[in-house]
């Protein structure tokens, strides 16, 4: 799970939409039917995972059967997020992102 999403975090950072949107599920992918419309939505609702400072993984867990792997992210504005990422399995066994949800902390770095 971890190397699928910092493979996409680093899509990411190389602007690279094609790279991105494939590490994406099948349900994401559906709701943006191209790489560029999905590029424009992690750029304008997403920029702490779309330009991180920093990113440090916490432990995954569970719920309602799916795995949800959290990152707390450091922004290039100095504010904590935390986000979840909730994965899925696909039939082949490899892992894609089916959905991500950010949450601000109480904290800044000083």
């Amino acid at each position: 799970m971890r190397t699928v999403i910092n493979a996409q975090l680093e899509a990411f950072r190389r602007d690279d939409a094609n790279a991105a949107y494939s590490l994406a599920a099948p349900e994401i992918r559906s709701l943006f039917r191209t790489p560029g419309e999905f590029m424009r939505m992690v750029r304008t609702g997403y920029k702490a995972v779309y330009r991180p400072h920093s990113v440090r993984f916490l432990h995954h867990f569970m719920v309602a059967g799916q795995p949800v792997q959290p990152l707390e992210i450091m922004t290039a504005e100095d504010q904590l997020i935390v986000a979840y990422y909730v994965m899925q399995r696909q039939r082949d066994g490899s892992w894609k992102i089916a959905g991500c949800s950010l949450k601000g902390a109480a904290a800044t770095s000083v």
